[in-house]
This record gives C-alpha cells, structure tokens and sequence, in this order.
C-alpha cells in the first residue's frame, strides 16, 4: 500500500474481492463478464479528512464510488468580479463522483475534498470506458438521465452564471437530489403554515397557489413552474433560516406530476434564489400573456387563468418546433433567445430565412383549428418559449364556462377560414376533438321549392277556394261557410307543410371540415343518413349540370374514393367550383402535413441517436384525468341498472383497446315472436286440468286433459330451448372495432360454427349512417355501412344502438390508425438515416483526405 499525504492508495481489488462487491448499475450482468475488464482497475482508496480527491478542470482519471465518509463538492467561479462557489454539493455513502464528467467528455468541473474520513472505490476511466462499450445500457444506471434532461429544460437554467457546458452537470447534480411524487386531482400539497424543506418543480400538471384573503395572490400554474418557496405579498421571508414555513395553500388541479428537491441542495447546486426566481417567472408568464394579442379581447381574469395553461421550458440545444406544411397544435410564444424562420417553395428550394429574437410568437391559428403552416420554425440553443395547446385552450374554457376561442384575435390565411371565422362555429357531438368545420353549405334555392311544393299546392287550393267562396255566397250561404272551413283546413295544412319542408331542407347538408367530408339526409321523425370520407380517401370531385341547372347554376355534384360503391352524391349543389376547391385544398393540406409529420419524425429519430431528445410535455391536462371540482366516479350500478344498461345495449368493453356491439334488442323481438307465442299455447295446455273444474267439464275428458298437459310441458320445453337458442345466437352475433380493425363475428351456439369477418382501419374508404325509418329514429337505433376498397368489401353494422355514436367510434379510431400508420412508417424511413450519417461523418472530407495522403 502506498502512501502521500492526500491519499492512501492500496493494491488493486483481486477477483475476489470484486466479486464480493455489490455494484448497483452491474446488477443484472453476468459477473462473468465483467469481471476480467474491471481485474486490476479498482483500487480502494483512504481520504483523510479536508483533502482533496480531485480538482476542478482536470482530466478524469477514474471513476470514484464513495463507501463511507462524505465528500464535498463545488465549483470556484468569478461572477461580477467575486470569486463564488457554484454546483456545490455533499454526497455520501454509495453515491458516484466523476461518472458525469466521465460520459459528457469533459474534465473535472468541480474540486472534491473530503469532509471527514473517506472509504472510495476508484475505477479506471479507460476500463470504465470499456464496461460502458460492451454494456452501454448500465449509462442510463449511473444517473437518472430522464429527470435530469427534464430538468434541464426548466427555465430557471437560464439564469445559471455558469457556461452551457456545465449545465448537464447542473441537472444531473439536481436529479441526484430529485423526488418524485403525482398528485390526483383536488389533492393538497401543503397548506399554509405547513413546513416544507422542498421546492416543486411541476413536470405535468397544474398547481393552483392560494393566500387566504389575497385574490390577486392566487396563481395557477402549468408545466414548468416553480412553487413551494416562503414568501408573503410583499417580499421574500425565510432567506436564509433554517425552517420554511409556507404562507399560502397549493393544491393539484389536475393529475400532476412533481419534482421535489430539497430548498438547501437547489440553492448549493444553482446558486439561485428560489424565491426570486418563483417571483418573477409568476410575473413573467402573466406580463407575456397580456401582451400577446390575440387575448386581447378576453378580460383580465380570463387571461389570469389561460396562464395556468402554459407550459413554460429552456430549450438547452436546437429544437425543431414547427415543419412547413405541418398542422401544429399549439401557439409558441418566444420569451427570450431566437428562432431561426425558413420557408421552401414546391421544389424544396430556399425563398426565405430569418432570425427571429423574442418576444414574439408562432403559429397562433392553431388554437382555433387544423391549419397548416407555410414556414418551418427552430428554436436555437438557450432560447425560453411558452406552449399553449389548443386542448389545454378546450380546459380554459370549460373551467370558466364560456368558449374562449371565438373571441380570440387570430386573423386565418385562407378564405373559408375567414368565412367560417365571421359566423359561429357549428357544435356537432361527432366532431373530433379539434376538428373544425371550414364550409358547410346546403342545397340551391330551386330544392326549397321543390321541397316546398306540397306547401305551394296548398297555398293555390286555398286561394282557389277562396274565390269559390265570394261565388257561392250568393247561391248558398251554406256552401260559403264550409268552403271557409276548407279554407282554414288547408292554409294550416299548407302552414304545416311549409314548416316541415323548411325544416327538411335545412337538415339536408354537405360539410368539409379540416379532416374530412360529411353529406347529410334527415328528414324529422322519419330518417337519418349521413355519408363520411376523410380527405385523404377522395380520388374525384364531379359534377353533372341538366340544362336548368346551368341557367340557374347548381347541378349534382360527386365525391369518389377508392370504393367500388358508396360514391357521395348530394344534387342541387351550387357554386360546384368553390365546393371543388375547397375539398382539394384541404386534401392537399392533409397531404402536407403527412409529409411534415414524416419529416418530423426523421428529426426525432437523429436527436434521440445524438442524445439531444427531451420529452417535455405538450399539454398540461392528459385526457385520462379529470378536473379537480368534477364530479366523483360513478359508483357500481345495481342489477336492475345493469337489465336497462343491457336492453339499451350499451357498448361493451371487455379490452380497453376494444369496443364490442350488439344489434339491438327490437332486432330479436321477430324472432322471439313464434316461440313466445308457441309457449304461451303450452302454458295454456298446462293450465287445461284447473280451468276444467270451473268451467265444470265431464270427469271423461281428465285422461285427454292430462294428455294435453304432458304435450303443453314438451311445447313449453322445446320453445324455452328455442329462445335460449335464439338469444344466445343474438348474443354471439358482435361487431367489433379495435385499435387496428373492424370485425364481424356471427357465431352460432355451443360453438358449433364461427364465421369471422375483418378489415384493416386503413381500408377503410367511406363510412354510412342510416336511420331508416320513424320506429329506427324512436329507439334510436340503425345501420352503420363501412366501405372498403375491395370488391363487395362492405361491412354492414345492421340495426346496432346509437348508430351515430358507433359511426363516431369508428372514424376517430380510423384517423388515430392513419395517424399512427404515418407516423410509424416515418419511423421505419428514417431507421437506417442514423446509420448513413454516422458512416458519413467517418469519412467526411478531411479524414478522407487524410486517409488518401497515408496511403
């Protein structure tokens, strides 16, 4: 063993002695292996106390594993012409020293000396370097590297007096120190007078803070905010004591995701004042909100709350934020820092580049639907943005109640948008969350009268027995007086048919939205049928003019897919050039954006190789949690709640990823109708022998009355076993749909047989809503027609509940699957890209170069 005055420096650790020792991050891997890499590159080592085990900007040598003792550790910085200690930290027993530096590539950023009597393991760097080589998972073991790349996107990083390249040692040094802990929602975090050790860092979620007669001191906070530091309304208190005690309540508003780390260790690590920093990023998020224009029409307490929406995050490297031509689903607002701005034309060919620097803000039309984008934006290195989600805009206004986003200030690029923007949008139950109505038009003024001409036929009888009227007054008093009886008869005739013809027109629709095309024919009380294809599905747009029809400008117009049938048909279309356009313009825009997407997902697939992917959630509400203030979870229905859930047929969900139906209960009453009648005759048969005595029948008929009953029993048996059959059969009768596929399952009872029919989501070319009839619209239920490409590929969903419901199901789940499908056959694209750029970047030019010169 040698000696020197720092360090006690022993023999390397036998094979033995490695093998007794028990190295978390080596758990799970055969020792066999391991073993011979680390043989002689571990020695053990004695610190006495207040010497130092490394220093700060030198090379790593070796890795060091702390047995006992603790060990200090900071940085010396000059800031504002003061020398100052910064990442300043005590570990102790078992935890790491060096490992950061070590897989960052970096010297030593800060001096280790001992506190008091250190025990440390030392492994050499380069037999370090080799375990991480054959065994590159044990890296993400060392540190929690998840939590310290969220935590580097926090914006209190960007107030660190120390270079960008010390920031990674900052977060992992604060992820060491890190606790994480979710709340449900409306659960308390602490209250005040509470004693609190810890800051919250909130990674998902929201916050609402409270001071019990201080409304203007009530916050709510999203992603990316720092609470839990002891302050009042007038300053900061507890700087510098010992005990933190809480001066306002902190509640979840939602299912929130924490980060907890202790008050002391945050200030040591980063030298920043939580308090102050807490303070001003409050102020911050609430002064950026009421500068951005488009809230300029909401009041002040609308745009108080629109900040607890915010996510607000540092982006430590560059970070692609928008793709030209993609649909994006959030407004960026740059608070500091730049973004560089580019635009290509068709051909890919740059028309124009810009540096934008904050504050300013992108793609605000994404708070009020699908619109895409004509630029690519990219946040540069040490850039602070605010994110406000269009679904995090649906929570705002659910909580106050009022819809927020027609009084938004967002001027739309395109003409139907700015037409659709002058009047109020739609609300249909069946329109997808963000979908966005961009034109809805109905039939040509020549179908109101032909749909009112009953009403017209009557109005001229009316008038017509009105001058017969004036005719007979003088031939027959008698005669005029039920000629005006008649009269009255047919005006509210004529009235009712008016109304009803009115009515009918307007139910009979053709919409384009930003995800599709929808035709409906309803006529009330009566029937129902809506026809939907999604943009991307439409092949032609045509239209067919008679001759009165070019006179008067409407004709039939026809949207084809791919099906064989099921083309969309909706006649007395006018203005058929605006129709035209606007669909193909949509389907063009649906097209881009896959493109985008694709794109996108090249990107994600290098940063994620490079190291540079950071998940940072979009959203601060997940669509899995409820509000806090919403109403408690449905307790468990009774027996006789689970028979009327059963006759309504409500949907059945046996897997989570799928949704089982079944035709409705009024499509067995046919079948049941003959054996519920033949056991009816059987219960009679048995009730033959009581009804004899009183009708006092001969004791002679007793033996044929008995006789009867046996055959009453075997009627009553067979039809019993007849409607069981008949019952279980409806029941094995399902339609499914899945996360992937529609099915439809006809299985007969027992299990004799089982025919099974499916189609891929993707096949799917069109989907048909048919109420059919008054008795269909009564108990609501209907047929549901999916058409597929292939010949006679249709699946009828005949006589199932709700059926505007089950059509609904089936769309959404047919854009999840499509957006899935781009999104993974992106990701298939770019796998091997990762693989040619490194291959590329070990040939560039100057090793290249190099490599011809040796030869």
């Amino acid at each position: 063993m040698s000696k020197d005055a720092a360090v006690f420096d022993a023999t390397p650790l036998d094979s033995s002695q490695i093998r007794a020792l028990q190295l978390n991050f080596l758990a799970d891997v055969n020792p066999a292996i391991w073993e011979p890499i680390l043989l002689g590159a571990i020695h053990r080592l004695y610190l006495p106390p207040f010497k130092m085990l490394y220093r700060q900007e030198k090379p790593v040598t070796a890795v060091y594993i702390l047995a006992s003792g603790r060990i200090n550790q900071y940085r010396e910085e000059t800031v504002q012409g003061q020398k100052s200690r910064l990442i300043a930290r005590t570990v102790g027993e078992g935890k790491l020293l060096g490992h950061l530096e070590f897989l960052y590539g970096i010297p030593y950023t800060t001096y280790a000396r001992s506190e008091d009597a250190c025990e440390l393991l030392a492994i050499d760097a380069q037999a370090f370097s080799r375990l991480i080589y054959y065994f590159p998972g044990i890296r993400e073991r060392l540190f929690p590297k998840e939590v310290a790349d969220r935590l580097s996107t926090f914006p209190f990083m960007r107030r660190l007096a120390l270079s960008p390249a010390l920031h990674p040692i900052v977060s992992g040094f604060l992820a060491d120190e890190t606790t994480r802990k979710v709340y449900r929602p409306g659960q308390t975090i602490y209250r005040r007078g509470d004693l609190s050790e810890c800051i919250y860092l909130i990674h998902q979620g929201q916050v609402q803070l409270e001071l019990a007669g201080h409304p203007q001191e009530t916050h709510l906070l999203g992603n990316g905010a720092m609470f839990g530091a002891a302050q009042d309304i007038v300053g900061f208190i507890g700087m510098g004591s010992v005990d933190r005690y809480m001066l306002h309540d902190a509640t979840s508003q939602a299912k929130t995701d924490l980060y907890c780390i202790p008050y002391h260790s945050f200030k040591s690590i980063t030298g920043l004042n939580p308090e102050k920093i807490m303070h001003e990023d409050i102020n911050l998020r609430e002064r950026m909100i009421d500068r951005l224009p488009m809230f300029a029409r909401l009041n002040a307490e609308e745009r108080r709350t629109i900040v607890g929406y915010v996510s607000h995050f540092y982006l430590p490297h560059v970070r692609l934020l928008i793709h030209q031509g993609e649909v994006p689903d959030s407004l960026w607002v740059l608070v500091e820092g730049r973004a560089s701005v580019r635009a290509l034309d068709k051909d890919g060919r740059l028309i124009s580049s810009a540096m934008a620097i904050g504050p300013t803000y992108f793609a605000e039309q994404a708070l009020l639907g699908q619109v895409s984008q004509e630029s690519t934006v990219e946040a540069q290195a040490g850039s602070e943005w605010l994110r406000f989600h269009w679904r995090d805009l649906e929570a705002v206004s659910k909580r106050l109640g009022a819809d927020l986003r027609p009084r938004l200030k967002i001027k739309r690029t395109d003409i139907a948008s700015e037409r659709s923007q002058k009047s109020r949008q739609p609300d249909y139950e069946w329109l997808e969350p963000g979908e966005k109505v961009v034109l809805q038009v109905r039939r040509h003024w020549i179908a109101f009268f032909v749909k009112n001409t009953p009403a017209i036929l009557l109005f001229l009888v009316a008038l017509a027995l009105y001058g017969l009227s004036g005719w007979a007054a003088g031939f027959a008093p008698g005669l005029e007086v039920l000629l005006r009886a008649a009269i009255i008869t047919v005006l509210v005739l004529g009235v009712a048919a008016l109304i009803w013809g009115i009515i009918d027109y307007w139910n009979d629709w053709l919409m384009i939205t930003d995800l599709r095309v929808i035709h409906q024919e309803k006529v009330l009380f009566v029937t129902e049928t809506r026809e939907e294809a999604s943009l991307e599905q439409i092949q032609n747009v045509n239209q067919y003019r008679t001759l009165a029809g070019r006179l008067f400008n409407y004709g039939a117009i026809t949207i084809e897919t791919a099906a064989t049938v099921g083309v969309i048909r909706f006649d007395y279309a006018k203005d058929f050039n605006n129709l035209r356009k606007e669909i193909v313009s949509r389907r063009e825009q649906r097209r881009r954006h896959a493109e985008a997407a694709n794109r996108s997902s090249i990107q994600q697939a290098l940063e994620a190789r490079l190291g540079l992917a950071i998940d940072i959630p979009s959203r601060v509400y997940r669509e899995d949690t409820p509000v806090a203030g919403d109403a408690p979870v449905a307790q468990k229905p009774s027996r006789w709640e689970r028979l009327l859930s059963y006759l309504k047929l409500q949907p059945h969900r046996p897997q989570k990823d799928r949704i089982v139906w079944r035709k409705h209960w009024l499509m067995l009453a046919p079948q049941m109708g003959f054996p519920v009648f033949i056991f009816l005759l059987g219960m009679l048969f048995v009730a033959l022998p009581g009804l004899s005595e009183i009708w006092g029948a001969p004791g002679e008929a007793l033996p044929f009355l008995n006789l009867l009953v046996i055959l009453g029993v075997i009627v009553m048996l067979i039809a019993a076993g007849n409607l069981l059959w008949t019952m279980a059969d409806w029941h094995n009768d399902t339609y499914e749909v899945t996360e992937d596929e529609i099915v439809h399952v006809d299985r007969m009872p027992l299990g004799l047989s089982e025919d099974r029919k499916s189609a891929n989501l993707g096949r799917i070319q069109n989907v048909t809503m048919s109420i059919p009839s008054p008795l269909h619209w009564l108990f609501n239920y209907g047929d549901v027609r999916c058409q597929t490409a292939a010949e006679g590929g249709s699946f009828d969903f005949i006589g199932v509940p709700n059926p505007r419901r089950v059509a609904q199901e089936i769309l959404k789940r047919m854009e999840e699957y499509r957006r899935r499908s781009e999104r993974q056959a992106a990701v298939n694209r770019s796998k091997d890209l990762p693989d040619w750029f490194e291959m590329y970047n070990r040939i560039e030019p100057e090793v290249l170069e190099d490599r011809i010169n040796s030869a």
